[in-house]
């Protein structure tokens, strides 16, 4: 992650919050983004994009009537979960 910090905050945060405290204005930036970066969520995507999310799976299905191949792509319904 890389701070984009408004200039205004750095102003003041760099020429009048910090003057004197015996703190450089590294270590609040890369403090602040450490910060920024535990409570950020790991997984950026939208739940309309998890939704739509594929995943490889193995599973064995009796093929009585011979329409199944092997590699082909299916979509599972899971009665009474909401979609």
């Amino acid at each position: 992650m890389r701070l984009e910090i408004d200039a205004v905050l750095r102003g003041f945060v760099e020429d009048e919050l910090l003057p004197g405290l015996g703190i450089e204005p590294p270590a609040i930036w890369a403090s602040l983004e450490a910060i920024l970066a535990d409570f950020t969520p790991r997984n950026g995507q939208t739940v309309e994009e998890r939704g739509r999310q594929v995943f490889g799976v193995k599973v064995r299905l009796e093929n009585r009537e011979d329409r199944l191949r092997a590699g082909m792509s299916v979509d599972v319904v899971f009665p009474n979960v909401p979609r």
